[in-house]
């Protein structure tokens, strides 16, 4: 069992579950889903590690490969995506001087 990650920036036009190929998208990380073998209903699965330095606008998880391979179903109860956004070095000296002018104009 795979899954893909992928984002996009494009504003999100595809139908709700559609294939969603009327964007843009670009693969941000792939790997094993941790179920390769039956853990049993209701088992949650090991948090998965992203290495990924660009965020998106729009993500889509994908699920290419199932275990058993042949019209086996998968349901997903809940997805958490979650991380750091680290601001651009030129987002850090614009909001420094804006810092400064305010400390100017309080003066």
């Amino acid at each position: 069992m795979t899954w893909d990650l992928w984002g996009t920036d494009d504003p999100v036009t595809s139908a709700d579950n559609s294939l969603g190929d009327q964007e843009t998208w670009t693969l941000v990380d792939s790997g094993l889903t941790g179920f390769e073998s039956d853990p049993g209903r209701g088992a949650a699965a090991a948090p998965q590690v992203v290495n990924n330095s660009t965020a998106y606008g729009a993500y889509r998880l994908v699920f290419p490969t199932l275990r058993g391979g042949g019209g086996e179903l998968m349901q997903i109860g809940d997805v958490l995506i979650e991380g750091t956004v680290v601001p651009e070095p030129s987002s850090i000296a614009l909001l420094a001087m804006a810092m400064a002018v305010l400390g100017v104009r309080r003066r």
